[in-house]
Formats: structure tokens, C-alpha cells, sequence
């Protein structure tokens, strides 16, 4: 069988790249992806030159949902839609850790190549199946999936009573933490808190929103959720240690490449424990999925977290969709009609010309 891959070979260069796969386990057509800004961060040229150097070229996207076209697993059956999970299982047997940097683990769109293909062969351990979310919607069961262990590792680590959260940060990560927490944890008082009024609006699920500026308390919150990264997250975590409970727990989730300062004493003075987690597992998306399926509340809220959806035939839509990611709140996904035929007929027509290289 064939497929066709989208490689990124330089910051904003993509090539076209056939290749042949083996008519075994499960093969799956890509339908829908979504663009993360981990992967507009490959696409711009954002990570640091080495890293650059390192990895591509790269085949980006790691959030995606598709039809299965072939499978000898008798569990999976043509036609069938599934999520498709980017973590390598191999590195580490344990369930709850083998998604963390440990020797020969692998991430697509990161240390393997991503979902911007036209036919992908893959183990089940790498689909989960679904039938009652819209695949168009599908795409932000990836990034539900990383709530979803956050919430389980704030419940395995922090085993204190939490009467009041505040989630900061109103992005998709911060969307759907506070959702999950709210079905999760549904006597939680839960305040999110942001930049824009308009931002804001989206989380009518949460008993309180809060304009960062607004914000006067302290010693207020039993947990503090960081959902912002970037350059956002020194100010962040500074303001979370003045406005969370002592004793209390800060739960990062925002990827930041910048060193960030932090005062360690007064975290340490109020005795604070601090929490990491940022992605997930094959049993993590097996469990948001179940969550999506049969919760009214996720299910009522499930299409905001999608701001735009847009086709994507050629390489000038694959930029379009790259370049314009950040414009929106929540998910831009891509409706993927790439290459139709699955056939390339003059390969160098979609391959950029001008090769600039890395410094």
C-alpha cells in the first residue's frame, strides 16, 4: 500500500514524501487533526536551533482522529473511528509513567512522525475506539486525554481535601482541565482565571471567571491549575504561590522554553506541593473517551473547544492552517482531504524550492 506524508525540513518548508507500508495491523485514514502549538513551535522555527537540527525533518500533528481502511485485529473493523494515541508504549512498563522522557520513549510529532499522512499503520495500542463523539470533534480527545491524567495525578499525590480551584489559563489545556475537574470533582468551587472578558465567556460551566487584573485574593485556593506556558508562566506562578492555601498544591501544566524564575522560599515557607503533568496515556484516553460518551455535562460543552474547522487539500492549506492556529481560543482542526487519490503525480510540484538552512 501506499501513503503520503507531510514533512517538515525547515521552518515553514514542507515536502511531499511517499512511501510504502505493509498491508498489517491496523491502517488508519487520518480524518481530522488539530493543530497544537507545540507543533506551530516545529512549524515557525520557535524551538531552539539545535532541537531544530536535531529533529527534522519531522512529520507534524499529534492530534488526530481517522477511519480504520484495514486492520487483521478482529477488535477493529473497517470503517471504524478511533483516536489516535502518540505514545510509544515500549520505554517503560509502567501504565501511569511510560508517556514521560524516559530512554527510547517516542512522541509522535516530536521524536517520531506525526499524523500529517495519508495512511497510517499502527498498533492497538496506539487507537482507541469511539462511536458517539462527532469525528470532527474528536481531535481534542488528545488534549482531554492530558486533563485527564492531571486530574489523576492530582488525586494519586495530593490526597488533602480541595474545596476551591483555580484554573489559570483559558486555552485548551485550561478549557478542558476545568471541565474535568468539574465532572471529576462536581462539588469543587472551580474559578478560571484570564486576560479576556471574551476568553472567559466560554467557561459558563465554571461557578466563577476572573480577569487576571480583577484578582485581589490570597491564601484563597486549595489548588492552583497552571495552564498558561510560554512567556506568561513566571507571572503566573508568582501570583500562584501568593493566592493558593499553605499546604495547598500547583499543578503545572504550560510549556514554557523560557528558564523561569520562581521564589522557592516562600514556596517552601507555605509548605506548597508542586505538581507536573503534561501528557497521557493509551489508558487515559480510553477513560475520556467513556467520559465523552456519557456525561451530559462534557457533552454539552464539547464543541466550544473547537473554534474553527477548515479543509485541507494541498500543501498552501497545510500553511494557511499553521500560520493561523494562534488566531483562535481553542482548537483549529483540519478537515484532512489531503492528496485524495493518494497518488503523487509530479512530487517536486509540492515541494518548496528555496532551501534556507538552520543556524
Amino acid at each position: 500500500m501506499k501513503s503520503s506524508k507531510i514533512a517538515l525540513y525547515l521552518p515553514e518548508k514542507l515536502r511531499v514524501e511517499q512511501y510504502d507500508i505493509e498491508k498489517k495491523g491496523i491502517i488508519v485514514k487520518p480524518t481530522y487533526l488539530s493543530v497544537c502549538n507545540a507543533d506551530i513551535r516545529y512549524y515557525l522555527g520557535e524551538r531552539p536551533s539545535e532541537v531544530l537540527k536535531k529533529k527534522l525533518p519531522l512529520v507534524l500533528i499529534h492530534e488526530a482522529v481517522g477511519e480504520v481502511v484495514y486492520s487483521d485485529d478482529q477488535d477493529f473493523k473497517e470503517g471504524d473511528h478511533v483516536a489516535i494515541v502518540p505514545i510509544s508504549k515500549d520505554a517503560s512498563g509502567l501504565d501511569e509513567e511510560y508517556n514521560y522522557d524516559y530512554p527510547g520513549s517516542k512522541f509522535m510529532s516530536s521524536s517520531t512522525d506525526g499524523c500529517m499522512q495519508t495512511l497510517l499503520q499502527l498498533g492497538r495500542e496506539n487507537v482507541v475506539k469511539f462511536s458517539k463523539i462527532e469525528p470532527r470533534y474528536g481531535t481534542v480527545i488528545e488534549v482531554a486525554s492530558v486533563a485527564m491524567q492531571a486530574v489523576k495525578r492530582l488525586k494519586k499525590f495530593y490526597n488533602r481535601n480541595v474545596g476551591k480551584v483555580a484554573v489559570w489559563g483559558t486555552g485548551s489545556v485550561g478549557y478542558w482541565t476545568a471541565l474535568l475537574l468539574k465532572e471529576e470533582m462536581p462539588y469543587t468551587h472551580i474559578t478560571v482565571i484570564g486576560r479576556s472578558p471574551k476568553k472567559l465567556e466560554a467557561f459558563s460551566f465554571a461557578d466563577e471567571t476572573i480577569l487576571q487584573q480583577d484578582l485581589e485574593s490570597k491564601d484563597e485556593f486549595d489548588l492552583v491549575v497552571e495552564a498558561v506556558g510560554g512567556h506568561g508562566t513566571e507571572t503566573v506562578m508568582t501570583k500562584a504561590i501568593e493566592i493558593v492555601k499553605p499546604v495547598g498544591c500547583i499543578l503545572m501544566l504550560g510549556v514554557s522554553e523560557q528558564n523561569i524564575n520562581i521564589n522557592t522560599r516562600k514556596w517552601m515557607e507555605k509548605g506548597i506541593l508542586i505538581l507536573t503533568s503534561h501528557r497521557s496515556t493509551y489508558k487515559d484516553f480510553v477513560d475520556v473517551v467513556k467520559i465523552m460518551e456519557n456525561s451530559d455535562l462534557v457533552q454539552r460543552h464539547i464543541k466550544k473547544s473547537v473554534s474553527f474547522i477548515k479543509k485541507v487539500e494541498d500543501l498552501d492549506d497545510v500553511h494557511e492552517a499553521m500560520t493561523q492556529a494562534r488566531e483562535h481560543q481553542f482548537k483549529m482542526v483540519m478537515k484532512w482531504d489531503f492528496m485524495k487519490s493518494n497518488e503523487i503525480k509530479v512530487i517536486h510540484d509540492h515541494v518548496d524550492k528555496k532551501e534556507p538552512q538552520l543556524i
